[in-house]
């Protein structure tokens, strides 16, 4: 799998900005994080995604060699992730 990393307004308003250009993205499995959200995918074998930070700010994709902070863990903020 793989996952879309977004923090904070930045990081929706990136991704609004994508969905208008692009379209919508699929329905998929979600974690409220600490401070945004994590949007879970099914890894394609074509075209690789790879783990990068920053693809834009407030925004990161974790893939293969990356990780995320999984329900039920807390956040440093006190804020617990939850599906």
């Amino acid at each position: 799998m793989w996952v879309l990393d977004l923090d904070g307004d930045d990081g929706e308003s990136w991704l609004a900005g994508q969905e208008k250009t692009h379209g919508s993205l699929p329905l998929t499995p979600q974690v409220k994080t600490g401070r945004g959200r994590h949007l879970y995918f099914r890894l394609p074998q074509d075209p690789e995604i790879r783990n990068r930070v920053k693809v834009a700010p407030h925004v990161d994709i974790r893939s293969t060699g990356g990780l995320v902070v999984a329900p039920p863990s807390r956040h440093h903020s006190g804020a617990d992730y939850r599906w």
